[in-house]
């Protein structure tokens, strides 16, 4: 990520902290894949995704992604947006 983008997604966060959710996947305490998600009225959208491309075979962010649907489906989401 460059600091350009980093600086742009702190802004947009901050904007409105409430309305956005990180989903974090570990690896043996560290990171291997994150999603950024918006959310509210019922919908979750799926804004933004990385993964650490040496753990590439693992599909930690398919692993991931995998989990997203799992939990807002539990939590009730009645529309998962992949944008």
């Amino acid at each position: 990520m460059t600091p350009q983008m980093e600086s742009f997604f702190r802004r947009l966060i901050a904007a409105d902290p409430t309305g956005w959710e990180i989903a974090l996947l570990t690896l043996d305490g560290q990171p291997a894949a994150a999603y950024l998600s918006a959310h509210g009225n019922g919908r979750l959208l799926l804004y933004n995704s990385g993964y650490d491309p040496q753990l590439g075979e693992w599909s930690a962010g398919f692993a991931l992604l995998a989990y997203r649907i799992q939990a807002a489906i539990e939590s009730g989401v009645a529309q998962f947006d992949f944008l």
